[in-house]
């Protein structure tokens, strides 16, 4: 088949079944092209060859078809396609090669029911891809990352399949999923990402369980885990993170009166957490993976008034904590100066990019985020005003800082070179 005939077909194939379309549509325009592969006037026998040729080279566009029929939860069509290229859902060493594509189409799966209909399309009827690819460290005791599949259900938000995988890991194997991910679950990454894609739901049910899925690169106020207050914490904790996040302006929610002792303790755990963190290694600046009860997280996005109001409550306890001290810290976390102050401008001026943005316009109005924007312009302002105080040349520091950013010459007016940024760095 010639190169634009074939690539006319296969984006056919593929718009049809994004579109949704029933499978004797899809059917016909495949059944097309395989006719049109064979040139007229040949004998049987070479047609069937050519035919047989072509179909074994369907597995290059079937994968974008099947992800596009997982995407729609076209369980039909996936059969057909299965049936046409069984590689699609390989098992044995070539498990995990096409696990992206499944994931692929859960993640931009048109709802919740169209994602459970594939999950369970895979329990019956490729229960060893279910126990290879996704269970596969199940069996051999290996600890990996989190397939795709499950990361997509975690970006989704998606609880329900989240919990009817944690449901058949047990069934399976009788362990839990968290046991079976235990690299993973003792990791920050699920929660994470949840938190990238703003799905609250799924953080709530990943933190607010006897067995939680931390929410930082540090553990903090893990004593209490598996107790009624430890989990109330963490339902305060999410409360608390999603109402500042969805408005940075807002107060925070009240801390229940029987939780403020255990609150305050969080804070300090995080805050001596940090401090033997920079006084044993500052090769690696980690700050967007402290806990979110700690000053310096929210120093980190510019929100000095979270600073301030934790600040407040751990000083209820130590004097000694002030938001003068939390700046030091945040900066001594950092490789050098540079580094730190390269991190706040890109946060600074990066609010376009802000996938948050547009809802928060629209909730809020513009001059609630003009405002927003302000607060973060003076806590910045703050720390630079902190770090001045201890005799650190800041004017100079955010001269090469935003040299190095936007590739600007240098005063001489030469351009600077990639050893000296890398040394200003």
């Amino acid at each position: 088949m010639g190169n634009h005939v074939g690539q006319l077909v296969c984006d056919s194939i593929h718009v049809a079944v994004k579109a949704d379309h029933p499978l004797e549509c899809i059917q016909r325009i495949f059944d097309w092209s395989v006719d049109y592969s064979c040139p007229p006037h040949v004998g049987e026998e070479i047609v069937a060859t050519l035919k047989e040729e072509y179909l074994s080279n369907v597995s290059i566009h079937a994968a974008r078809w099947f992800e596009a029929a997982v995407e729609r939860g076209n369980l039909e069509v996936m059969d057909w396609l299965v049936s046409l290229s069984p590689d699609l859902v390989p098992s044995g060493p070539n498990v995990y090669r096409f696990a992206n594509h499944l994931a692929s189409g859960l993640k931009k799966c048109g709802g919740n029911a169209a994602r459970m209909k594939v999950l369970r399309w895979v329990d019956e009827k490729h229960e060893n891809y279910l126990k290879e690819a996704i269970f596969g460290e199940l069996q051999t005791g290996a600890q990996r990352e989190a397939g795709p599949e499950l990361q997509a259900i975690i970006e989704s938000g998606d609880v329900e399949a989240l919990q009817f995988l944690e449901g058949r890991a047990t069934a399976l194997f009788g362990k839990r999923l968290p046991d079976s991910f235990a690299h993973c679950f003792k990791s920050h990454r699920f929660c994470s990402s949840a938190f990238e894609h703003n799905q609250w739901d799924m953080i709530r049910y990943l933190r607010v369980r006897p067995d939680p899925c931390p929410w930082s690169a540090f553990p903090y106020f893990h004593a209490g885990y598996g107790t009624e207050i430890g989990v109330r914490l963490r339902a305060y904790e999410v409360d608390l993170v999603k109402s500042i996040t969805e408005n940075s302006l807002a107060q925070p929610p009240p801390v229940p009166s029987d939780l403020r002792s255990h609150f305050r303790s969080a804070i300090l755990e995080a805050l001596e957490t940090h401090e033997d963190y920079v006084g044993g290694n500052s090769d690696w600046d980690l700050t967007h993976m402290w806990p979110f009860l700690s000053p310096h997280r929210w120093l980190y996005v510019l929100n000095l008034p979270m600073v301030e109001w934790l600040v407040a409550i751990a000083k209820e306890e130590r004097e000694g904590i002030t938001v003068e001290s939390v700046c030091r810290v945040f900066q001594e976390a950092s490789p050098t100066l540079q580094f730190r102050l390269t991190i706040m401008l890109s946060s600074l001026f990066s609010r376009s990019n802000d996938l948050r943005l547009l809802s928060r316009l629209r909730k809020y109005g513009a001059a609630v985020e003009l405002r927003r924007g302000e607060v973060e312009r003076e806590s910045f302002a703050a720390f630079c005003s902190v770090i001045e105080s201890q005799g650190v040349d800041v004017v100079t520091s955010l001269q090469r800082t935003v040299r190095y950013c936007y590739h600007l010459p240098k005063p001489d007016g030469r351009e600077m070179d990639r050893e000296t940024m890398m040394r200003h760095w």
